[in-house]
């Protein structure tokens, strides 16, 4: 099916209402998605919360994808082509057929916009979804691309001294918290330029800081938290980073007042931690960071 950009559709919020997994099962995925990244789906099925199998039985079923048999289809060569292994690897998906500018790929988790998004940028097509179990998708992409496949991982950096955020614990009214979602990373105060996707337009915008973890960045509109973009952050003239978002927090932080716009705007602040970003781009804005953090 085509994915459209448009629709809102909650995973967790769906998997509780059918009652295949319970509210306290999907704040403790979330928190650890917030740490290291990748799908939510992913991190369900790596706690033991749901099966693989249940994951694409029930998006199959509640929102009409199609599901495919990996093993009786066979992907074409340009195809193929359209995806580099890696990206396979990191978004746990295959490029399977290609027509023209249309490209269908198979997906265990097709509800990440921003990791369509960054596919479409990347492949420069038109993407049809269908779905498959991460089981079936993850021997296919070592079939075919002859490569090991390893889960997404971000949170590489979390022993870096560097990097790490050193209050290891936050205190707090009653004491000290050292709960799953404290900062992990230290934030770098900045400006630099980047631009988000929000169907079907880039919008350029501000970053006010930085981490591994994250970012915080200015919006002309408020964002839904929960809601997943595709980023590019302009390190320098030459070297950016692209990364999938979701959003945390979206809020009013100022009046913008411009000469060439007479009319006063509000602008937001909105703060983002990573969902994805490709393994070359962690360690340029790693080094970014260690570079800034130096000086």
């Amino acid at each position: 099916m085509f994915m459209n950009l448009n629709t809102e559709i909650n995973l967790g919020t769906s998997l509780i209402e059918k009652k295949l997994i319970t509210s306290e099962q999907l704040r403790d995925a979330f928190d650890h998605q917030k740490i290291k990244g990748g799908y939510l789906s992913q991190r369900l099925i790596e706690l033991g919360y749901i099966k693989d199998t249940d994951i694409t039985t029930h998006l199959t079923c509640e929102f009409g994808y199609s599901y495919i048999p990996m093993k009786s289809y066979a992907a074409a060569e340009d195809a193929l082509a359209c995806i580099p292994a890696e990206f396979a690897c990191d978004f746990c998906i295959l490029p399977i057929e290609k027509h023209d500018k249309l490209l269908t790929i198979a997906m265990a988790d097709p509800l990440n916009k921003g990791v369509i998004e960054l596919i479409r940028q990347i492949s420069r097509c038109e993407i049809v979804v269908l779905i498959s179990t991460r089981t079936e998708i993850r021997q296919s992409v070592e079939r075919y691309y002859g490569s090991c496949f390893k889960d997404f991982e971000l949170d590489k950096y979390r022993d870096d001294v560097l990097l790490r955020d050193n209050l290891m614990d936050k205190e707090i009214s009653n004491g000290l918290y050292t709960g799953i979602n404290r900062r992990r990373y230290k934030r770098l105060s900045l400006q630099l330029a980047g631009e988000y996707y929000v169907y079907p337009n880039f919008v350029k915008t501000g970053i006010k800081n930085l981490s591994m973890g994250g970012m915080l960045f200015e919006t002309p509109s408020v964002l839904s938290a929960g809601s997943e973009l595709a980023v590019n952050i302009h390190l320098d003239n030459y070297r950016y980073v692209t990364a999938v978002v979701e959003i945390i927090r979206s809020g009013p932080s100022h009046v913008i007042d411009t000469p060439w716009d007479t009319d006063n705007r509000i602008g937001y602040e909105t703060g983002a931690f990573f969902s994805f970003m490709p393994e070359k781009n962690q360690e340029m804005l790693a080094q970014f960071l260690r570079r800034n953090f130096k000086s």
